[in-house]
This record gives structure tokens, sequence and C-alpha cells, in this order.
């Protein structure tokens, strides 16, 4: 089915996408950007940037990982009014974690602050998030997003 909305040109950038989430899946990592790109150069978007920065990451590429999640956040904005405050948010979070890994540590602490500007309930739904961790008994995950908030919090 996929490979049919290939076909036209007003379905593919999506048809790229979803194809590209089922590479993802199965693992083929590589086929799976390589889809991501050829979407992101047919129509350009918030979400397909984020999920090729989120592979990226993944696959610990930094560098690309930085350039697909900044691309991610100046669509986004393009977008404001469609675009959930708290989907701008974790855009900054995914950034910010990506600078940390580069050693960019004042450029996270930045995005970090355009966390809680995009949206002020960002920590509360976290610290929800943490306790319902805790009580499944997934502790490690819970201290890990407290950890997190910390960072915000500084």
């Amino acid at each position: 089915m996929l490979s049919k909305c290939l076909a036209f040109p007003e379905y593919q950038a999506e048809a790229q996408a979803h194809l590209a989430q089922c590479y993802r899946e199965q693992g083929l990592f590589g086929q799976a950007i390589d889809m991501y790109d050829q979407a992101m150069s047919h129509a350009p978007s918030h979400e397909v940037a984020f999920e090729l920065g989120a592979l990226l990451a993944q696959m610990q590429n930094y560098d690309k990982a930085l350039m697909q999640f900044t691309s991610c956040i100046e669509l986004g904005k393009q977008n404001l009014l469609t675009l959930d405050p708290a989907k701008l948010a974790e855009y900054y979070m995914h950034r910010a974690a990506v600078y940390e890994a580069l050693g960019l540590l004042e450029h996270s602490k930045r995005d970090l602050n355009h966390i809680i500007e995009a949206d002020p309930n960002f920590i509360q739904r976290y610290h929800s998030q943490a306790l319902q961790l805790e009580e499944l008994g997934q502790a490690v995950e819970a201290s890990r997003i407290r950890e997190f908030i910390q960072k915000l919090l500084c």
C-alpha cells in the first residue's frame, strides 16, 4: 500500500515517513534514515525532522541529530498556531540532550530554559510521570526523570 502511495506526489512525503518508521521498527536504520531524508526533501515537517533526529541521536550521530532537532524546532515555530506547546517543549528537550552529549553545556542550558517558556506545565507533567513509574516499580526510569527535572530547576 505504501509503495503505491509513493507514485502520487501529494502522498509521497507521508508515505516515505511511514515507510521510514517501518524500516526503523525492523532495525533497518540506514534505510530508515534515507527514507526520512527523502520525506524531508519532498515536504519538510517538524514531525519527520523529530523522528529523524531521534533516530540519529539513538545511533549517536549527534552532529546530524542536532541539525534535525534544530530544523524540527524551526519548522514547529512556523506552526505555532497548531503545534501543542508540549510538543515544542519536547523538541527542545531532545535538542538539549544532544547539546549535552556534544559537550555544549551552555547551549543545552539555554534549551532547558526554552522548555519552560514553551510549556510552563512541563515540570509538573514530568514529575507526575516519575511518580507513576515509581508506582509501577520502574525506579531507575523515575530517577532519570527526576534528574532531568533537577537540571531544569537549576
